[in-house]
């Protein structure tokens, strides 16, 4: 290897990181099993759903402005492996979010959860067509793509590795994403198009939505919808950190950085906002008791 590339970092810790990782991790955890607890019960409340799904969705698109920037930028660059990285964590952060929100209907959320939805979608998904429609010479960092050629990234599927610019890949992923981008075009054209005629006609009232819950479903189809998007982000979660070590990153992407520190900071203030709603509920369970 040329010593031009010796001390360059392949991941960029601030986007990819120990720290952002974790608490999108452990945020992803936390808001299914709170939501999944409370279904089982029939007593969601949608307003502790709404903040949490809004910061994490908000968090995840924060990650894909920032490599959007990193991408553009020729001071720091992004690399393919860390690009890759942002892919997966926006799908987790996407199985999490739309498996629990099935549980009402969009509308009762509020206007800037649907934004913070509809934010979140185009973004993962145009970002995702951004990284595939050229992954041979995507990214680089600080413009030191020839010392390691994007050929020799592997990205892992089902505990095999392939390399990161695979045509097969690159074609699944451009499919994946296109029609994931259509798909969210086209279910929300009307809302979209609704809520644009109630800002022009009845500006005041146009932010207002009336609080419709959702049909409620068998406990079977609860319990196997829960389990098949844990298992879902389960297996995202290992495909990551899998990536990671088999590209040789673990010591430059498990480092410490000051840019981390954000995502842990909205990651305590779910923590404390679920820990406050664990203990209503027990208070209502023993008020429940005593009653009977």
């Amino acid at each position: 290897m040329d010593s031009t590339c010796d001390g360059i970092s392949l991941t960029n810790p601030d986007i990819t990181g120990i720290g952002v990782r974790t608490a999108l991790y452990a945020s992803t955890v936390l808001g299914i099993f709170m939501t999944f607890r409370e279904k089982m019960e029939q007593n969601v409340n949608w307003t502790t759903f709404r903040d949490w799904a809004r910061t994490s969705m908000v968090t995840s698109s924060a990650l894909v402005i920032a490599g959007l920037y990193s991408a553009g930028s020729p001071e720091l660059g992004l690399s393919l492996v860390d690009a890759q990285t942002i892919t997966l964590l926006n799908m987790l952060i996407t199985v999490a979010t739309y498996v629990a929100s099935a549980t009402w209907d969009s509308r009762v959320l509020g206007f800037t959860f649907r934004m913070a939805t509809l934010l979140h979608g185009f973004l993962s998904t145009a970002f995702g067509i951004y990284v595939y429609s050229h992954p041979d010479s995507f990214g680089g960092v600080a413009n030191a793509s020839p010392c390691w050629p994007n050929s020799n990234f592997q990205f892992v599927i089902f505990g095999v590795s392939i390399s990161a610019t695979n045509p097969g890949l690159r074609t699944f992923a451009l499919l994946f994403f296109s029609l994931s981008l259509a798909v969210l075009v086209w279910t929300n054209k009307e809302a979209f198009s609704l809520f644009l005629l109630r800002l022009l006609l009845d500006p005041e009232n146009a932010f207002r939505t009336s609080r419709k819950k959702k049909k409620t479903r068998s406990i079977r189809y609860t319990v196997l919808k829960f389990g098949l998007a844990f298992a879902t982000m389960i297996y995202l979660v290992v495909m990551i950190e899998i990536s990671i070590t088999r590209n040789g990153l673990t010591n430059s992407a498990n480092k410490w950085t000051f840019g981390q520190t954000l995502p842990l900071v909205m990651l305590l203030d779910q923590l404390a906002k679920a820990v406050a709603r664990w203990v209503e509920l027990r208070r209502q369970a023993k008020e429940k008791t005593r009653a009977q």
